[in-house]
């Protein structure tokens, strides 16, 4: 949560930077922001905390993949720079979506409900749209983000249904209820609209990851974008969805 807190002074930073007359040191401040948020992001370990009613969680797997998803962030700022120098792009502009949708994939990682999961891949998605077409001047970027808006508003449509009919069955977007249902249910007795959601949920996030048959808007995205946003999509969009598995850990994980 400490992390979650600093990435979002960081955005909010970034996107006031002009106007504060300190853009140039972004390229100072930000690695400096990353260090500071991954030694804070340890100090809750062992600790177990939950925010928001329970809607955001600090358990040890949520903070491992956090401290993992801010280390590849710091890398791929770190080597931002050389990007920025050959495209013509708002490097501030860039910076701060890029924090925003590390602040969503953040909130993945350590859902609780499902709700917050929602909001976490929306305020991931919504950034990698803007990150997609950021380069205005270059055709094949502007229909990167559209063929990823497109694509990734239907998936976002699958994974809303889904979340509806588990709630349906269950009366709660809390995880822990989810997760009790389910080991009540394990003989196969559950509602057919809880394995419909289940369903719903696994066809959206193959969608989000493009796993085969739902890759087809990847290749034309990730040749559009610019180099660094293609590195960042790559990297930090699929690693709480591909590595945490994170619709499924409500189902595999009791907590």
């Amino acid at each position: 949560m400490k992390a979650l807190i600093v990435l979002s002074i960081l955005s909010i930073l970034s996107l006031a930077s002009r106007m504060l007359n300190v853009s140039h040191w972004l390229k100072w401040l930000l690695p400096l922001g990353f260090a500071v948020a991954i030694a804070l992001n340890f100090t809750d370990w062992n600790t177990n905390a939950s925010f928001f009613s329970g809607m955001l969680r600090a358990d040890n797997t949520a903070l491992a993949f956090t401290g993992l998803l801010l280390s590849m962030a710091l890398l791929l700022f770190l080597l931002a720079p050389r990007f920025h120098e050959s495209l013509p792009i708002s490097r501030t502009e860039t910076y701060a979506q890029q924090l925003f949708a590390l602040c969503g994939a953040i909130c993945m990682v350590g859902f609780g409900n499902l709700s917050m999961l929602f909001i976490g891949i929306e305020l991931l998605s919504i950034s990698s749209y803007v990150l997609a077409g950021i380069d205005k001047q270059n055709l094949l970027s502007n229909e990167a983000a559209l063929k990823y808006f497109l694509m990734g508003s239907f998936a976002s449509g699958f994974l809303l249904f889904g979340i509806t009919l588990i709630y349906a069955v269950t009366g709660s977007f809390d995880a822990n209820i989810i997760t009790q249902y389910a080991a009540s249910h394990a003989g196969g007795s559950a509602s057919p609209l809880f394995y419909g959601g289940i369903v719903l949920l696994l066809i959206a996030m193959s969608f989000k990851v493009s796993v085969a048959p739902f890759h087809f808007w990847a290749p034309d995205v990730y040749d559009g974008s610019p180099t660094n946003v293609t590195m960042f999509m790559a990297i930090i969009v699929k690693l709480p969805l591909s590595v945490h598995f994170a619709p499924f850990r409500l189902l595999f994980a009791p907590r």
